[in-house]
């Protein structure tokens, strides 16, 4: 930071400002992260400060999303945010340890010089470059209703453009930067790009912006799997496979995120579970609906050889708690309550990711998805462009869903508690052995009794296209796919987070599937699940303890 002034209004001389760097969440003396700057006197309602700031930002290697790698620059947290002051008259700025800043909406409208010849790609929308005496190109991006603003450059990337175009929803035009070894994979990003913004479209609310920037990084640069608003970094490996989708799955993660994070802001550096939890269970279920089942996968050399195994399916771990085993399972080291600024590393990408998604994985089969996507759409139209909290989703839900459940949320949110299951006793009886046409039986009489007759019945077939689909998708254009049926799957197990059945467990099958050049979605009553057994969760007596 080279200086900070303030700019009076009345075109007086810049005035200089004192500032020094506080340390308020670790008291560790070194850390340069957040900054105090003293004004002069206090800035009342409604009145406004204007702020000259100068700094130089030395780039380093890629770390924490900002980098230099060769000839590739991405540019995230490359400029001082200014912390939000909270509607209970307190500031919301730490720092910076793991997460992500929190910043209000804003205008920005930024010029970028890079030499001749360099591809540029940010937020916003690009007005035309100019070209300067000294060799460089400037670049003058202009957005609007944004909280950050990202960039990056290149003199390899190919630049190819697109543009989404649906019934009903608003035309984004699509700016794909590939670098040359990844060019093959240019339909894979615009195809999941389109099916993001038309699903999401479609489910819940339209894109906020005009445009989006979708930039493929190198493998190895760390800067893959970002999100910014208007501009997403994806990820793709060396022999990257249309069977593991890593590029599919990716892409509709980081397209979602324009939904939760960057137009409805909640503060992902105390409560990351709000936008990440939101964007995995929503990109999941996109993934379950218009992609066949994961398969397994094994990499050799060094990571760089795949080979699949068709016959394996894979569950994902946020449709079911199957791995994180009872009370070993590492769901129990902390609760989804607590600031995301003060988890370790391995709990930070735990709880959002995997423990969040599933208590919303759950709450859906709990509520059913014509109720739950009420729920979503009903928080995303509240809090679009505006920064919610826990308690602001916790009272949509009970809103919507017309239901107290703040029983839910105490254990699944609040608690650490787990089912620890057991095998309470085992017994054995002995059935008569009984042929197929029920010899000593009188034609077409069926054995009676509680136990008579077992071993005859057969599992019945089920159509894989009934039950808890809830979303159909068809390719916009028919005749460069054919539509196959997945096979009736397991949809995943889900575990209580507390003593009663607070995170139900769900079985269904899955509607057909076809792997989209861009999807047509459409919504249809998705059943309500029941717990295993036709057992449904119930709210247990909660004296005293306070409400979602």
């Amino acid at each position: 930071m080279e200086s900070i002034a303030l700019r009076p209004g009345n075109g007086a001389p810049a005035q200089p400002l004192a500032t020094s760097f506080i340390q308020p969440d670790d008291g560790n003396a070194d850390d340069r992260t957040l900054m105090r700057v003293a004004l002069p006197q206090q800035v009342g309602p409604g009145e406004v400060v204007r702020l000259e700031v100068a700094w130089t930002l030395k780039v380093p290697r890629p770390f924490q999303r900002v980098g230099v790698l060769g000839d590739y620059y991405l540019l995230g947290h490359w400029f001082p945010k200014v912390g939000v002051f909270g509607a209970d008259g307190a500031w919301r700025a730490h720092q910076f340890i793991q997460t992500e800043f929190f910043a209000d909406f804003g205008a920005y409208d930024v010029r970028l010089s890079v030499p001749t010849g360099w591809k540029v790609g940010a937020t916003g929308t690009r007005d035309e470059p100019q070209t300067n005496a000294d060799g460089t190109v400037t670049h003058r991006f202009r957005a609007v209703d944004v909280h950050d603003f990202a960039w990056t450059t290149s003199p390899r990337f190919q630049v190819f453009t697109d543009r989404f175009e649906h019934p009903g929803l608003q035309p984004v035009d699509i700016e794909l930067m590939l670098l040359p070894d990844h060019t093959w994979l240019k339909e894979r990003y615009l195809s999941s790009t389109k099916a993001a913004l038309q699903c999401y479209g479609l489910w819940f609310r339209p894109y906020a912006w005009d445009r989006i920037t979708v930039v493929d990084p190198p493998a190895d640069s760390n800067t893959g799997g970002m999100e910014y608003p208007m501009f997403v970094t994806g990820e793709a490996r060396w022999l990257t496979s249309s069977v593991n989708r890593l590029t599919e799955a990716n892409t509709l993660h980081e397209v979602g995120h324009m939904w939760w994070q960057s137009a409805v802001a909640s503060n992902e550096f105390e409560d990351t579970w709000l936008d990440e939890s939101t964007t995995t269970w929503a990109y999941r279920r996109l993934v379950d609906t218009i992609y066949p089942p994961y398969v397994l996968e094994k990499r050799y050399f060094r990571d760089n050889l795949p080979v699949f195994f068709p016959d394996v399916p894979l569950v994902q771990t946020a449709r079911g708690a199957d791995s994180y085993d009872g009370l070993r399972s590492p769901f129990t080291i902390e609760s989804l309550e607590t600031p995301a600024f003060r988890n370790d590393e391995r709990t930070y990408y735990l709880l959002p990711y995997y423990k969040g998604a599933l208590m919303l994985v759950t709450l859906e089969r709990y509520l059913g998805w014509e109720t739950w996507q009420r729920v979503i759409t009903a928080y995303t139209d509240r809090f679009w462009l505006r920064q919610p909290t826990p308690a602001d989703f916790f009272s949509v839900v009970n809103e919507v869903s017309g239901q107290d459940l703040g029983w839910f949320f105490d254990e699944a949110y609040r608690g650490t508690e787990l089912f620890d299951y057991a095998v309470d006793r085992v017994s054995s009886t002995s059935v008569p052995r009984r042929c197929a046409s029920h010899a000593g039986t009188p034609t077409g009489h069926r054995p009676s009794g509680p136990r008579a007759g077992v071993h005859h019945r057969r599992r019945s077939s089920r159509s894989s296209t009934s039950g808890a689909g809830a979303v159909r998708c068809s390719p916009s254009r028919s005749a460069s796919r054919s539509a196959t049926a997945a096979s009736p799957r397991n949809a995943g197990t889900a575990v209580s987070a507390g003593r009663d059945s607070a995170i139900a467990i769900a079985r269904g099958s899955r509607p057909s599937k076809w792997i989209p050049d861009g999807c047509s979605c459409s919504t249809s009553t998705r059943p309500t699940t029941r717990g295993a057994a036709g057992h449904r969760p119930r709210p247990r007596p909660r004296s005293g303890r306070r409400s979602g």
